[in-house]
């Protein structure tokens, strides 16, 4: 039995654990506050959703250490379960998702976002080859060169008037 548990902190924080593969449970706080993307703990909302750290065999996340360990006392709970935890680049993380959810044996997998972590830099879009059980990174692009993400924002904003990103005016 392989039990994962994913996190996400800050805005659209959210949660899921993956038990051999399959999405056992997932919750993003919105949905319980009904609010747009609103920031908030990840573990916090872990434990008061699900809490079940039986059989629990690793955390992952795509967040910087910075913003991983913001909510200092919730961290100490994760660190305490004595599991690895696993750091995955924001886009390689959007790839992974696509890839290994996907019917493909082989793919070119395009992700284009409004940026995001992926070691040190922040990327606008990559690209990514995904064959068998492998996901083998092609290119980067930093968001300073591709930023069609936030050019999606500001469309859906300024013209069609929907709310999109973190809404830092409440």
């Amino acid at each position: 039995m392989s039990k994962i548990l994913g996190l996400w902190s800050g805005h659209d924080t959210s949660f899921a654990v993956l038990n051999n593969g399959v999405v056992e449970m997932h919750t993003e706080l919105e949905r319980h506050l009904r609010q747009k993307e609103p920031a908030g703990d990840s573990v916090d909302l872990f434990f008061q959703h699900y809490g079940d750290v039986n059989d629990l065999q690793g955390v992952a996340t795509c967040q910087p250490e910075s913003i991983v360990t913001a909510y200092k006392d919730s961290w100490k709970r994760i660190e305490a379960l004595k599991v690895p935890i696993y750091v995955t680049g924001h886009h390689q993380a959007h790839a992974a998702t696509a890839f290994y959810s996907s019917k493909f044996k082989n793919a070119i997998v395009i992700t284009i976002d409004g940026g995001g972590l992926d070691g040190n830099e922040t990327i606008g879009a990559s690209i990514w080859y995904g064959e068998d059980t492998k996901l083998n990174l092609v290119k980067y692009y930093p968001l300073h060169e591709v930023n069609i993400g936030g050019i999606w924002s500001r469309v859906t904003r300024h013209v069609f008037k929907y709310v999109s990103g973190y809404r830092d005016w409440e």
